[in-house]
């Protein structure tokens, strides 16, 4: 008997939540049944809205009659030569015996390279001293 008592409460929360879910199953079908037969309707009639109806003509072109503006001869289209640049030109190729100079680049003296060279050969030996067994 004691057993008894929790197991109807358990069953009366399940018997309403089936209740509920089948209230909310005949509410959803008859709410898709009138969407339904206002789409037939809809259909039936034949009545287009603004959202509904469709362009005969593109918007990109116009109508057959309607003012173009003026007609005139097209102007030619503008080459590479004609366009004007805000930046500065470009400097001239140097001759082919001369360097140039320039601040973004490292000067690579042998002295740079010597140092480089050693440098390297520093972080070899390192990396081989690490795989070495001891």
């Amino acid at each position: 008997m004691i057993f008894l008592v929790p197991l109807i409460g358990i069953l009366f929360w399940i018997a309403a939540l089936v209740v509920v879910s089948v209230l909310l199953g005949v509410i959803w079908s008859v709410l898709g049944l009138l969407v339904g037969l206002e789409e037939v309707m809809h259909r039936l009639t034949g009545r287009k809205t603004a959202a509904n109806s469709k362009r005969s003509v593109p918007r990109g072109q116009s109508t057959r009659n309607s003012a173009r503006g003026p007609s005139g001869p097209i102007p030619p289209p503008k080459t590479a030569a004609s366009s004007r640049r805000n930046t500065p030109p470009a400097p001239e190729q140097a001759a082919a015996g001369t360097t140039i100079k320039s601040d973004i680049w490292p000067r690579w003296t042998p002295s740079r390279r010597r140092d480089v060279d050693r440098e390297l050969a520093l972080w070899q030996e390192r990396f081989d001293a690490l795989n070495s067994p001891k």
